[in-house]
């Protein structure tokens, strides 16, 4: 029996529809997943504006880098979510068909923009082989921009989907169990790389390699994979609780970033990291803090779809939600090229000579504003255009989706 959201006497109350096969069903849209995607891609432009405009060593910088970083986790969390709130109740859907519509909406812009990227980059060009040489490693590696990582890995869950989900439904009366495993196996890896810098890169065999290259491998996120995978599975009772638990969450929320700010400073004084180190990716607090920021930000999603925001404004970050893809490719080239612009003053920020008090505020509250509405407007534009697909990875808009 399928399950849609129903604004009634109690906001957000679940009814019961009309029994359709489970192959044909097509998911209610969740407007709750629009303002997670949307506040999402703002924190990934705030994380590369930060990135390239303050100076790295700073230990409010590194705070913040904490604090930030968990934006990579959430978009991984919310991948799996998607894949398995669309097909996880489905049956006789079509792997052949899931996967050639998902390598063309990710393998096309993922070339693209990687050939782009190399060219954006500059010469030499000659002799030929070089740069033949140094496009054929960056497609292979994702390296053609910071951020193409993302895709490669994006693509591996796509080969890896069927055996999350067949991983799910076998352990589906054990899925406390399984994201505890999950969870140790994480924090292991993490804590691994964190905390034996030295040792872990020197791993023998495949180990060493991934231990030296974390970023675009598809293990180094297997827990939030299985979270967003078990949280699509039991999505109504996770509303169901947030709704009833309003105070309880934000105090989660609250608890969870401000251990990942303490285990921040640990690391910096009593380990003796840098900012740098002590506020990076890979370490094991990152899934505290990404933990309260999924349940902070679907909090948030709930109380928007429950409220039920005028059509025009749900329109807007719906929208929004749409444009993320393609925002999260063209950016950097943006980002580029303001920084070209600004190069004097970027160089003294990152040099440090401005306070760094100054410069977060003014990349949170400025750049990053800006840039995110110069990147969807770029993109909005590229989605009524043949070049849709190559730019957002998505179909050119017809005539009347667009005009609406």
């Amino acid at each position: 029996m399928s399950i849609v959201a129903e604004r009634s006497g109690r906001a957000g109350a679940l009814v019961q529809v009309e029994q359709v096969p489970p192959a044909q069903v097509r998911r209610p849209h969740l407007d709750a997943v629009d303002v997670v995607r949307v506040a999402m891609i703002a924190g990934v432009l705030a994380v590369h504006v930060v990135a390239y405009t303050t100076n790295p060593q700073d230990l409010v910088v590194g705070a913040a880098n904490a604090i930030l970083h968990v934006n990579r986790e959430v978009f991984f969390f919310l991948t799996a979510f998607v894949l398995c709130y669309s097909y996880g109740s489905r049956h006789g859907w079509s792997l052949t068909s899931f996967w050639k519509r998902r390598y063309l909406f990710v393998g096309v812009p993922y070339l693209a923009w990687s050939l782009l990227y190399f060219v954006a980059d500059g010469g030499p060009y000659r002799p030929w082989s070089a740069p033949a040489h140094r496009l054929l490693a960056d497609l292979l590696t994702g390296t053609a921009r910071y951020h193409l990582y993302f895709l490669l890995v994006t693509m591996e869950i796509y080969a890896a989907f069927p055996l999350l989900l067949w991983l799910l439904r076998v352990t589906r009366r054990h899925h406390g169990l399984l994201l505890a495993v999950s969870l140790a196996v994480q924090t292991a890896f993490t804590g691994t790389l964190h905390y034996l810098r030295d040792a872990a890169p020197h791993a023998p065999g495949l180990l060493g390699a991934w231990m030296r290259n974390p970023d675009p491998v598809v293990f180094s996120y297997q827990l939030y994979l299985v979270a967003g995978g078990i949280a699509a599975l039991h999505l109504e009772e996770l509303a169901a609780w947030v709704r009833d638990h309003r105070r309880t969450v934000r105090l989660l929320v609250v608890g969870g970033l401000a251990a990942g700010l303490a285990s921040y400073v640990f690391d910096h004084v009593a380990g003796g990291m840098d900012a740098a180190a002590a506020g990076e990716v890979f370490q094991p607090m990152m899934a505290v803090t990404t933990a309260a920021s999924v349940l902070g930000l679907f909090a948030l999603g709930v109380w928007w779809a429950d409220r039920g925001p005028q059509r025009r404004l749900r329109r807007v970050v719906r929208a929004g939600s749409d444009a993320t893809f393609g925002v999260y490719l063209a950016h950097p080239l943006l980002l580029q090229g303001l920084l070209v612009l600004a190069a004097p003053l970027a160089s003294r920020m990152v040099a440090g000579e401005i306070p760094a008090g100054v410069v977060l505020p003014l990349d949170l509250l400025v750049v990053v504003p800006l840039l995110l509405a110069a990147s969807v407007a770029a993109v909005a534009w590229a989605r009524r255009t043949p070049a849709s697909l190559l730019v957002a990875g998505r179909r050119q808009l017809r005539r009347r989706a667009a005009a609406a």
